[in-house]
């Protein structure tokens, strides 16, 4: 009798033991990484003393691979509009504080819609310099990247010649020195 209670014993607490460990949480190593295992995708570019740049992505079927492409260049130059529009806002508010003009001025009202304009013309007018689609995934998706990158001398050249077309006689006068410090503020200017 002794005999069979201690082997029921035994087994009860073989089960529950069994039963403890296979619910015991798995732990997966830690990273000392916050954002986990991380790659540099294809194609990366960085805006430097003479270029702005940007990296467009774009996913989906490899059978799209021309709106995949046409995707990823939208995508890079919406990133590289709004790197020069912040860098051309933050432009206009340095010059007009050294020219003295005051805040909401004509001047400054054209002076600002013109580079928006012509920045929309710039970025619309880009061409890529890198292109690669990745291999195709177990969903048949492809993954496309698309550097490019314009420069910063063109985008100065550029508002400068639109300025210069501009009917106020205020901004043509100051359009030449206005593009020599943009040379010089964009140059200096590194958004990564």
């Amino acid at each position: 009798m002794f005999f069979q209670i201690f082997t029921v014993a035994v087994i009860i607490m073989g089960a529950v033991i069994t039963g403890c460990r296979s619910q015991q949480p798995t732990t997966q190593p830690r990273s000392s990484s916050p954002f986990g295992v991380t790659s540099k995708p294809p194609c990366t570019v960085f805006d430097d003393e003479i270029n702005f740049a940007a990296t467009g992505f774009a996913n989906g079927p490899r059978s799209q691979l021309g709106v995949l492409q046409r995707t990823a260049l939208a995508n890079a130059q919406d990133m590289i509009r709004a790197k020069m529009e912040h860098a051309y806002e933050g432009f206009i508010d340095t010059y007009m504080g050294s020219v003295g003009a005051n805040q909401g001025t004509d001047v400054e009202t054209e002076t600002r819609g013109v580079g928006r304009q012509t920045i929309m013309q710039v970025v619309g007018n880009t061409s890529h310099s890198c292109l690669e689609f990745s291999n195709v995934d177990e969903k048949g998706n492809v993954d496309c990247f698309i550097a490019i990158t314009i420069p910063k001398a063109k985008i100065s050249q550029a508002i400068a010649d639109n300025l210069s077309k501009s009917q106020k006689e205020e901004i043509r006068n100051r359009a030449a020195d206005m593009r020599k410090e943009a040379d010089e503020y964009f140059k200096n200017l590194r958004n990564e």
